[in-house]
């Protein structure tokens, strides 16, 4: 491994010159109304609509084989409904932190396996917390957000790789971001405001 790249990775790094992606403003007001104890599918409903993507997302699902749907649902509170408020503030994550997390422009294939893996890791995380019975919601998140620092590494790797006098291999960057990424990754879950057990 390249000292000079480890050297200015860590430097920028502990700078805070890394591009952390904010917590989508959706899932975070979806997550919230599906906390409420005073909430109804009707207040949860607006909320979603404002988002067109996130509502096609909800009907698509509802009105899939998977919930045994007898005939076409076509309101978002029925779909909501039919979700129940644990799916649905699970597709909430799921669809809008792939759509604004798991993104890496110097790594575009990287980051949609990256996505796949982080969707697959969050289920399983899910199944092993019911085992256990512990929190079911807390392990999907720590699944799901397991590499979450990773497209933000790459993204910074690659800038740095650019300014230097010769390009630094893939392989070499992600040796040097395998040992990073953790701290990196709950920086960010603390800035997101998750909660401590997540983080």
């Amino acid at each position: 491994m390249n000292p000079a790249f480890g050297h200015c990775l860590d430097t920028r790094v502990a700078a805070g010159d890394l591009d952390i992606p904010l917590f989508p403003e959706a899932a975070r007001k979806v997550i919230d109304a599906c906390e409420r104890e005073d909430g109804d599918m009707r207040h949860l409903a607006e909320i979603v609509r404002r988002d067109p993507a996130l509502s096609a997302h909800f009907l698509r699902v509802a009105n899939s084989p998977a919930f045994g749907s007898r005939s076409p649902i076509v309101s978002l509170p029925q779909a909501l409904a039919r979700l129940g408020t644990s799916q649905t503030r699970q597709i909430a994550v799921l669809v809008t932190v792939k759509a604004g997390v798991f993104t890496c422009e110097s790594r575009k294939t990287a980051a949609q396996r990256l996505c796949l893996h982080a969707v697959a890791t969050a289920f399983w995380s899910q199944e092993i917390a019911r085992l256990r019975r512990i929190n079911v919601e807390e392990s999907f998140l720590c699944g799901l957000l397991e590499d979450v620092a990773m497209p933000s590494l790459w993204q910074l790797a690659a800038d740095i790789s650019k300014s230097s006098d010769a390009p630094y291999a893939e392989t070499e960057i992600d040796a040097h971001i395998e040992g990073l990424h953790h701290v990196v990754g709950s920086d960010i879950a603390k800035r997101w405001g998750l909660p401590a057990r997540v983080v």
